[in-house]
């Protein structure tokens, strides 16, 4: 190849160590030539002309745009090609990169022509054989396709991608399945078993609908839109589908960033949720209708609205820059000055059925899952529009929050057809027609016998529409009939897909992942599945629920003082189960796991409620700051208690063994204590033991805590009991009555009477580690000391555990730790007492936001300082920090991490120019990546780190033995 006139020797070294063929920096490459070439002309050593006319940096250019997996960089790619082609006669290199660009840009013909070429000027270069291999199998011409696989295995014998090609010929295969594939092998098996990043398997996705027409859904969007003037795109010179529409109710220009195959694979039922969200964003945006020049489409579902008024401030602020130094630009022409952008991501429908993308979907309130990004969007990445890369959210309306619309039934039924196809005919009619309503009317109406497996499943994907964010009935109701057919639908991509639908707009991301990980196991590639993924990965690392815990406990309140006059009627009148349920219902959105008891007025007149956690200590803050935001004027006729409050009434403890086997007074009870623990261990017995039937037991040893906790109180068992024991034979112990248990346990524990459930939630367990010295372990993991209120947050987090998780999110609680890497200018030591003294500081600034958070532990590590905190407002509490670290410069670095172990990390500050990042990978700017912060954090092989239990010590009461235990690699025994 001919020397280049832009790059050196040197320069080609270093960006060879950019591609090692497994791994390609292509954005770098591509950014570093372009400088170089920029550079270039400007010192005059050559012209423009000239610089693109060089064949090896166009051939370098053009590979490094060719990996980027996106459709405007493929034809920019065309173009830097295509200005070398007068140096490339000869090249099958050349042509095969052209072949590519020209097939990603939708032209198939002219890639065939540049295959054929390929393997006709240069036949020593397998590639070109692969690609005429493809375009010849797509053509039909089998013999030849397996003609040119032959060819190239001869020169690359027992190369992976010939031999799936040759499989793929074999089994009619199409051409978009054909390129469906990394070059690497491991990562072309983590693409086809999904087990690579989501994010990329879409990008992929994305570039490959750009390669041929979907006639059908090309005429699907044009029947949306109903385009006047409307122009296909033409790359490499016009990249945009454009035309105008009135479908908004003013005409507007629509421009599509994609080609006609591109356009022809978006979702219809995606964009008719972005059309009437579209006229929502004008008053954000402060403008009319009129005002707006064009709107914008991009494959990645980002939306870029221009006004008038926008794009002449830009320009105008471009013309003030223009003498300043900017880097080439990789891909020009793409950002459109003064747009605003917004991420339309997770906005989706139900569109669970056979695989039709015509499915339509319901509309959906403008909330936190529609955010502004900055304009780097522009080009191909998605950040935040803010500067520390937080969201900035839409505030979405309360109203309607616990409020559904209602589904009024039509009293004169229309016919539905009993036969089961006939109906699922109708079905698909309807669903087309948006027409969810008649369907749930339509089975509804059916016998219960009637009502099929498949026609319940349509019967959810109905409920699912028909709700928006907010309108859980909707996807409550879904859930519960879904469940009434799991049996049937456990290997169904439909059912996990459905399941998981529901959970995402229910908030419950986290437990809606799962499911559609499931379901895409079950139905792979399939890109609805992956979007939503995607979407779930973005929810729970950046925990910013439509309604937050805050605003929930609000509502649920609300609706108490609402319905509080029918309950005390309902306790009145003996019905403390219905009132208990009525409670229930209206506690809904933040007590979706506790459980909730009633009793009658006490002697002070108020009515009580018994509210527990089921003794798990991490979901104790929720509850307790619950109970403290409760009204002044309900207070005046409830109380309420976190957990079973003791009781002096034998009467109530009887009536919890009505219904046993044995009487209440053949109970005796002995106590055995650990001495390491200091735990006691209530051991029962009684005569009738001895033959107790298994099956009996569980509901025994219910009734038996029941019946400790009424005698001496949830919280004191929680604190002091490690449990209890059935004896079916009379114990060596001293025995004695339930009665005399609890006096003696109360002489023992004086402090117990007056001990709550706040007490428990809020005693501090301290511990020392052994801190990982890699840097690059996961996050925590350098830590050596450090105190928490819940060490099972931890315990799960170590052990890639989310069900604690999970349960918050349920309430929309974000669990998890602000982490923080500064002074290092300073000694280790100095370092952190600075550090220490950093996070006394910050509790003590959230001691005084408790409204939007709580600090639940803190932790020194060897290179961060970490403070753990229950988050009832995300957004809020960030802003709190933010505020907050502007007034310590020596902090360079802050980001938020969830106890999802497997979540990414959200960057809140980055003052470093470093090539490195907890959260993923970085830009050379060192930024994170905002397409990475989605990505699952680093995680170490389970079985390369031991855990160890120890004891540790509460910081209140360092002079007693405690139960508390953090599980953790290489710890070392607690000190007092």
């Amino acid at each position: 190849m001919e020397e280049s006139i832009v790059l050196t020797k040197t320069d080609f070294e270093f960006l060879e160590a950019l591609d090692d063929g497994a791994t390609i920096y292509s954005w770098r490459i591509a950014q570093y030539v372009e400088d170089k070439i920029a550079m270039g002309v400007a010192k005059g050593r050559f012209t423009v002309e000239e610089a693109r006319a060089d064949l090896p940096s166009a051939l370098l250019l053009g590979h490094a745009l060719l990996n980027m997996n996106d459709y405007a960089a493929y034809a920019r790619a065309f173009t830097v090609l295509k200005g070398a082609e007068a140096a490339a006669k000869t090249s099958g290199v050349w042509h095969y990169r052209m072949a590519c660009a020209a097939l990603y840009c939708g032209k198939v013909d002219l890639a065939r022509s540049y295959a054929e070429a390929a393997v006709s000027v240069e036949p020593e270069y397998p590639w070109g054989w692969l690609m005429a291999g493809k375009l010849r199998a797509h053509a039909g011409e089998r013999e030849a396709a397996l003609e040119a696989v032959e060819r190239g295995l001869a020169l690359v014998p027992g190369d992976a991608e010939f031999l799936t090609l040759k499989h793929e010929i074999d089994a009619g295969a199409d051409l978009l399945c054909m390129e469906y594939h990394h070059i690497d092998p491991e990562a072309d098996e983590a693409l086809h078993n999904n087990n690579g990043e989501i994010e990329e398997a879409l990008e992929k996705r994305r570039s490959i609908d750009c390669i041929l027409v979907d006639e059908a859904g090309l005429a699907a969007v044009k029947e949306i839109f109903q385009f006047e003037d409307y122009r296909p795109a033409d790359p490499p010179e016009r990249l945009c589908c454009e035309g105008v529409s009135g479908v908004t109710g003013t005409k507007l220009r629509w421009r599509f960033l994609m080609n006609e195959a591109g356009l022809s694979h978006l979702r219809p039922a995606w964009l008719r949720l972005v059309v009437p969200l579209v006229k929502e964003l004008f008053p954000i945006l402060e403008v009319t209708p009129e005002e707006v020049e064009e709107v914008l489409v991009r494959q990645d579902r980002v939306l870029g609205v221009l006004s008038k008024r926008a794009r002449q401030e830009q320009e105008a602020r471009d013309r003030e820059e223009s003498q300043e130094k900017h880097s080439a630009e990789v891909i020009p022409d793409v950002k459109v000055p003064g747009m605003r952008y917004f991420d339309m991501r997770s906005l989706f429908a139900d569109t669970s059925d056979s695989g039709d993308s015509g499915e339509a979907g319901h509309g959906l309130a403008l909330a936190p899952v529609v955010r502004e990004l900055n304009e780097e969007a522009a080009g191909g990445s998605v950040a935040e529009r803010t500067s520390l890369m937080l969201p900035a959210f839409l505030s979405p309306d309360l109203s309607g929050f616990s409020q559904g619309k209602s589904l009024s039934l039509d009293e004169a039924t229309e016919f539905v057809p009993e036969d089961e196809e006939a109906l699922l005919e109708l079905v698909a009619k309807w669903n087309k027609e948006e027409d969810y309503g008649r369907i749930i009317r339509a089975i509804e109406s059916l016998p219960a016998q009637k009502r099929t497996d498949r026609l319940l499943g349509e019967l959810a994907r109905a409920y699912n529409n028909m709700g928006s964010e907010g309108e859980d009935e909707y996807f409550l109701r879904a859930l519960e009939i879904l469940r009434a057919i799991e049996e049937s639908g456990r290997e169904s991509h439909l059912w996990y897909f459905r399941v998981a639908y529901a959970l995402y707009y229910l908030d419950r991301a986290g437990e809606a992942l799962d499911f559609f990980e499931r379901a895409l196991e079950l139905n792979p590639g399939d890109e609805d599945t992956m979007a939503m993924i995607a979407a779930c990965r973005r929810a729970v690392t950046m925990p910013s629920f439509l309604h937050p815990f805050e605003r929930r406990v609000d509502v649920a309140w609300f609706e108490f003082s609402v319905h509080q006059s029918q309950i005390k009627a309902d306790i009145l009148a003996g019905e403390l189960e219905r009132a208990a349920f009525s409670v229930r219902t209206c506690f809904r959105q933040v007590g979706l796991d506790w459980i909730i008891n009633v009793s009658e007025p006490e002697a002070d007149g108020r009515y009580k409620l018994i509210v527990s956690v089921a003794a798990n200590r991490a979901m104790m803050p929720p509850l307790l700051y619950f109970i403290e935001k409760m009204p002044p004027i309900l207070a005046e006729d409830w109380q309420v208690c976190a957990g079973t409050p003791a009781t002096d009434s034998p009467e109530k403890i009887k009536a919890i063994f009505n219904d046993c086997p044995f009487n209440y007074s053949d109970l005796e009870v002995a106590v055995t204590k650990d001495e390491d623990t200091g735990l006691l261990r209530p051991v029962f017995y009684a005569p009738i033991f001895a033959g107790l039937d298994q099956d009996d037991v569980d509901d025994v040893f219910m009734k038996l805590a029941a019946a400790i906790e009424f005698l001496i109180g949830e919280a004191a068992l929680q604190r002091w009991m490690s449990g209890l024991t059935i004896a079916r034979r009379r114990p060596d112990e001293e025995l004695m009555s339930l009665e005399t248990f609890a006096e003696r346990f109360f002489e023992e524990y004086p402090q117990a009477r007056d001990f709550t459930m706040a007490s428990l939630a809020n005693r501090r367990v301290e511990y020392w580690l052994k801190p990982e010295t890699d840097r690059e372990a996961d996050l925590y993991w350098d830590v050596s000391k450090g105190w928490i209120l819940a060490p099972s947050l931890l315990n799960n987090y170590r052990k890639s555990d989310n069900e604690d998780v999970n349960a918050l999110e349920r309430q929309g609680v974000a669990a998890g730790f602000y982490y923080f890497e500064g002074f290092d200018e300073l000694e280790p030591e100095k370092r952190m007492e600075a550090g220490e003294a950093f996070l006394k500081a910050l509790e003590e600034t959230f001691e005084k936001e408790s409204r939007y958070v709580q600090v639940s532990g803190a932790a020194l590590g060897l290179y961060r300082f970490y403070l753990n905190c229950y988050l009832w407002d995300f957004q809020r509490a960030t802003e709190k920090l933010l505020q907050f670290i502007a007034s310590y410069p020596q902090i360079r670095f802050a980001g938020w991490h969830s106890f999802r172990r497997q979540a990414g990390s959200v960057m809140i500050r980055n003052e470093e120019n470093a090539d490195r990042s907890e959260s993923g990978s970085t830009d050379e700017s060192g930024a994170v990546k905002a397409e990475n912060l989605c990505a699952a954090t680093s995680s170490e092989n389970e079985e390369s780190k031991t855990a160890s239990s120890v004891k540790a010590v509460t910081i209140d009461e360092a002079d007693e033995d405690t139960d508390e235990s953090i599980h953790w690699p290489s710890m070392q025994k607690a000190e007092a």
